[in-house]
């Protein structure tokens, strides 16, 4: 059941947002879709480098397998991972974790 979705669940797809505000930026982290008939829906994590997820508070929270994180400082490192949750209340491992890292957005 949930034991495999740290595999299935792999982050497929990054994108990077400029937003208005100077020094910060969006990012969307994409993922395919878990096809077991329990699952209830994705809960979205991510931390600054030096630090714990924080489980109890999801970023994010919602059926579909896309999510936006916004006004991130692009001079700090950060984690994302995601995690499945299921109609009986049951929670993944997490999945795969992606880094974004100072000096990997190039902008126009």
């Amino acid at each position: 059941m949930l034991n495999n979705l740290k595999f299935i669940l792999s982050l497929i797809f990054l994108s990077f947002n400029f937003s208005t505000t100077v020094y910060a930026i969006d990012i969307t982290l994409q993922w395919g879709r878990n096809n077991e008939p329990d699952i209830a829906g994705y809960r979205a994590f991510y931390r600054v480098e030096g630090q714990a997820y924080d489980y109890e508070n999801p970023y994010w929270e919602s059926i579909d397998p896309i999510c936006t994180i916004y006004d991130l400082d692009e001079t700090k490192t950060y984690y994302f991972t995601v995690r499945a949750f299921s109609t009986e209340g049951f929670q993944s491992d997490n999945s795969n974790e992606v880094c974004l890292e100072p000096g990997t957005i190039t902008g126009n």
